[in-house]
């Protein structure tokens, strides 16, 4: 399937689209063409230094930010103003526990999915922008994956669901 894909590069340091896109007068220049098979997101970056990934659900392939330390774990997806729908970050914990996550200073909605140490989904929830509600996951989870608003349910995307995680 052939499709464009156009990324501000201010957002994830690059920009791509198909390879058999035709050509268009009115392209902007910061579109490259990606020759061969090439992924477009091969250059994929946070834009906050965070390590990136490839997350799949099923056939859904979600590209990741990994907050796995301390102070990306806090921080999150805070004061962050815009999500592709095919991005997300993954946190990733040490342990199960019982996660627990709320909007204070985020101003995106977003969809939360918890997710055990196999990799299956075991809770998910749609948590409104700049809330102090809690969200937490009902039974102990070890990682939690948030999307925008609105993305799990647009692709089918539910509890029981098997995860394949990037590379951790």
């Amino acid at each position: 399937m052939l499709t464009w894909l156009v990324v501000p590069a201010a957002l994830y340091g690059c920009n791509s689209m198909s390879p058999n896109a035709p050509e268009r007068a009115d392209q902007p220049e910061s579109v490259e063409t990606v020759q061969g098979n090439a992924d477009p997101w091969d250059t994929f970056e946070s834009p906050i230094g965070l390590p990136t990934g490839i997350l799949q659900i099923g056939d859904e392939v979600f590209h990741v930010e990994i907050a796995a330390t301390p102070t990306a774990l806090e921080t999150g997806l805070m004061d962050r103003t815009h999500l592709e729908p095919n991005a997300g970050m993954l946190f990733v914990f040490d342990q199960p526990e019982l996660l627990r996550f709320w909007m204070v200073a985020t101003p995106l909605p977003l969809d939360v999915a918890f997710i055990d140490p196999d990799w299956t989904i075991v809770g998910m929830a749609t948590m409104e922008p700049l809330s102090g509600e809690i969200h937490e996951s009902p039974v102990p989870a070890q990682y939690a994956l948030e999307v925008a608003a609105g993305e799990f349910a647009r692709r089918g995307i539910a509890v029981g669901d098997t995860v394949t995680p990037p590379d951790l």
